[in-house]
């Protein structure tokens, strides 16, 4: 169904920043509406278009703002044809909503804040349910701003910390790592690799290299 995917989409939520060395953050996921949502519906929004409305209502994604839907919440799969080339056809699904009772069908998706669209309004030129959703969109946004977090300062990743040395191993002069582990590696099996990754992968994993 097309309503659910569209809900998902929009239900994103920030969890996370990717950066480069420089440049701008990026948020993940990627893409996402992370400010204030609002829904424009209407008289003429039947089917999936009372779908949509009520299932961004149901994940509190936003005001819906406009007048009721059609209350066509029905589907029909396949129609049987006639010889004159027309068809016939008949809902064959319905709607039940998480309390257990039919829902939608003939009753449509109220508005949260009823606004006609008013053919005087609409002859000068006006769109009097987007005017009132853009400005309800603004005050939700001054009120829950989206948040912009900072880049951190640089990692450090030069400074050794003394204090958050893990029990049990100590630094020799020559910049090895010793621990009172019985256990112990030859030279041979610990590949230094070109930066002496060896040492680095055998010292957190608790082995000391034999003399």
């Amino acid at each position: 169904m097309v309503a659910d995917y569209i809900v998902n989409e929009l239900d994103r939520k920030p969890m996370g920043y990717f950066t480069l060395r420089d440049g701008q953050p990026t948020t993940s996921p990627l893409a996402g509406i992370f400010g204030p949502k609002v829904m424009i519906i209407n008289e003429s929004a039947g089917s999936g278009g009372d779908a949509l409305p009520y299932m961004f209502r149901l994940r509190k994604l936003g005001p819906l703002v406009g007048t009721r839907t059609w209350g066509a919440l029905v589907g029909t799969l396949g129609g049987p044809p006639t010889i004159d080339g027309g068809g016939i056809t008949a809902p064959s699904l319905a709607f039940y909503n998480l309390k257990g009772d039919w829902d939608v069908e003939n009753l449509g998706v109220a508005p949260d804040i009823e606004v006609e669209y008013a053919p005087a309004e609409v002859i000068k030129g006006r769109d009097p349910q987007l005017e009132r959703a853009v400005a309800e969109a603004m005050k939700l946004l001054q009120q829950n701003p989206v948040p912009r977090l900072k880049r951190p300062s640089p990692i450090d990743r030069v400074t050794r910390d003394e204090t958050s040395t893990s029990p049990g191993i100590t630094s020799d002069a020559a910049g090895m790592s010793n621990t009172s582990s019985k256990v112990s590696a030859s030279p041979e099996s610990l590949s230094t690799g070109p930066f002496g990754m060896g040492h680095l992968l055998a010292a957190s994993a608790g082995y000391r290299a034999a003399p």
